[in-house]
């Protein structure tokens, strides 16, 4: 259904943001799991994950909305 459809989307975002930090990297920490705050490589994230260049405040947008959406369904579902 539609929940599910909204955790899928936020669980292959933030799957596709933690693999694109590691390529970026090139190693694995717990800081990987979160978006870069540093522009240089929230832009060389973005670029990996197909956004264009100068695009990566789409990305935070983005990342933050399927965020949003994903939090409102678990609090619902879990403790609504």
């Amino acid at each position: 259904g539609a929940d599910r459809d909204v955790l899928a989307e936020a669980y292959v975002q933030a799957t596709a943001i933690r693999e694109a930090n590691v390529l970026w990297s090139g190693r694995v920490s717990k800081s990987a799991d979160v978006l870069p705050h540093e522009r240089r490589t929230l832009a060389g994230v973005g670029r990996l994950l197909g956004y264009g260049p100068g695009s990566h405040d789409q990305l935070v947008e983005d990342h933050l909305r399927a965020a949003r959406r994903a939090r409102a369904v678990f609090e619902r579902v879990f403790y609504g």
